[in-house]
């Protein structure tokens, strides 16, 4: 009869250990090729952020022959939307400050004042993204 096959209260302390042993090594084999894995999907993170950002530099160096952005769309290219978040960002900063400070509530809490704008400013881009893709899809 297979040690493995006896119930374990019937196998004497060193089969015990022997199949303890085993595992230990299938355990260790496991490990040694999960560590590989995650080595080689590193290395493919690795790769795949250096094409990414080489994708992104060649996007807006504009190489000969390519164009960064079609003319046609106006006030929606890209860099009209980027400017006016830049726009929003400088002049409405301040703007946002001083509509704050008038809060009668909010005096001598200017924590919480720059919390607010800094909310405000993390939602304009997500505003502007969603109107670019608006006009992406009226485009397409």
């Amino acid at each position: 009869m297979d040690d493995s096959t006896q119930p374990l209260s019937l196998l004497t302390t060193q089969e015990k250990i022997a199949l303890l042993e085993q595992e230990v090594q299938s355990l260790k084999e496991a490990l040694a090729k999960s560590m590989d894995t995650i080595g080689q999907l590193q290395e493919q993170e690795k790769l795949l952020r250096e094409r990414l950002a080489d994708q992104v530099h060649n996007q807006f160096t504009m190489r000969s022959g390519q164009v960064f952005e079609d003319l046609n769309l106006g006030a929606h290219r890209p860099t009209s939307l980027i400017s006016a978040y830049h726009d929003l960002y400088r002049e409405g900063r301040v703007d946002t400050l001083d509509a704050l400070d008038e809060i009668p509530e909010l005096h001598g809490l200017d924590i919480l004042k720059m919390k607010i704008l800094f909310s405000v400013v993390v939602v304009i881009p997500f505003i502007l993204y969603f109107q670019m893709y608006r006009v992406l899809v009226l485009l397409l």
